[in-house]
């Protein structure tokens, strides 16, 4: 008998198979820990990771490493936390969706609460409740309520409390240079804002104060050594004195000895050469006050003289334009006064001897 044929559109058994072995060979692997346990990884909507369908990285490593990594750079504001977190995995931020996981994490009857009472160890554990929920209601949800699929697609971002002071920005308040005593106090210092990020990079994982205090101090030198700044050799040594001066401030405001601290200062200063190239634009800079104080003191510049004032004429030009506009306004002023000067050799006064001709037409009228 023959094979009945199959419905359009419905796949075969073998197509079936043959699918099943294809995703069974998609194997994500996190790009954090290198897990490969596929039951480890959330699912993802994001069109960008179509080919796994999961979010890249393990769950695991979503609800420890990385969280914890925004709990510290947020204070410990779990909603900032979440929002940080979200946006790192280019996910939405849903407010409805994280309301309800606060309700969820906080209801004793709730599944993901009973779970992480009878296992601690388990995937809804202290630490991440509050990931944990997102991402099961986010998912649950997301067909009905049609969330979008990646963070340009967040609702609710502007109800995050605290949102626009937590993003990290220092900002350091620097004396600044060449101000007399004639300036009001409020504009003696410039306010210069800094990517926090960027400083950490730079300097390490300190404090804001301290991040402060190695900013000013490379400011600093900066303007001591000019452009030479610019060489990595130097950067690098300007950083560890820097380093070096804000430990000898600290430890003299606790009143403990610096002389260790002061005896490797004098020695990077020595051996960096910043001390000569500071002298050498101190010396660079005298030069040139030196050189525009010799001008105006024994060879002042002399006013132009008259006729080479403006050869090209362009003053008469506006002096006219202005004259003539406001002359078409009725209005008489200086402007005017240089127009008439500038062209009373070129007016014709078409009313004056008007009386010496005769009207054509009357005489041809006359004479027919």
């Amino acid at each position: 008998m023959d094979e009945q044929p199959r419905k359009r559109g419905r796949p075969s058994k073998a197509e079936i198979e043959a699918r099943e072995v294809k995703e069974r060979s998609k194997t994500v692997i996190c790009m954090n820990c290198g897990c490969q346990n596929q039951n480890n990884f959330y699912k993802s909507h994001n069109p960008f990771n179509k080919y796994y369908n999961k979010i890249p990285y393990c769950k695991d490593c979503i609800k420890g490493e990385m969280w914890s990594y925004f709990l510290k750079k947020y204070g410990n504001n779990e909603q900032l936390a979440l929002h940080g977190l979200l946006r790192s995995l280019n996910m939405p931020y849903i407010q409805s969706v994280y309301l309800a996981s606060l309700k969820n994490i906080n209801n004793p009857n709730a599944m993901i609460s009973t779970s992480r009472a009878d296992n601690p160890d388990a995937e809804n554990s202290a630490e991440s409740m509050l990931v944990s929920a997102y991402m099961k209601n986010y998912n649950s949800f997301y067909t009905q309520n049609k969330y979008g699929d990646t963070y340009l697609e967040s609702e609710g971002v502007n109800d995050i409390l605290n949102l626009a002071d937590s993003e990290p920005h220092l900002t350091i308040k620097r004396k600044r240079t060449m101000v007399d005593d004639s300036v009001r106090d409020e504009e003696k210092y410039e306010y210069i804002d800094y990517d926090a990020d960027e400083l950490i990079d730079k300097w390490g994982e300190f404090d804001d104060a301290m991040l402060k205090k190695l900013e000013l101090e490379y400011l600093d030198w900066k303007d001591k050594i000019g452009d030479c700044i610019k060489e990595k050799s130097t950067d690098i040594m300007v950083k560890q004195v820097c380093y070096l001066t804000v430990k000898v401030q600290d430890k003299r405001a606790r009143d403990e000895s610096v002389e260790d601290e002061m005896k490797e200062l004098r020695a990077i200063l020595k051996d960096s050469g910043l001390l000569e190239k500071q002298q050498n634009q101190d010396i660079e800079a005298t030069k040139i006050g030196m050189t525009i104080r010799d001008i105006e003191q024994f060879r002042p510049i002399k006013d132009t003289l008259p006729e080479l004032v403006d050869v090209d004429h362009y003053g008469e030009i506006i002096d006219t334009f202005i004259g003539a506009m406001s002359r078409t306004m009725g209005k008489t002023n200086e402007f005017t006064e240089k127009f008439d000067e500038l062209y009373k050799d070129y007016t014709i006064d078409i009313v004056e001897g008007a009386g010496d001709y005769t009207d054509g037409r009357d005489e041809t009228d006359n004479n027919s």
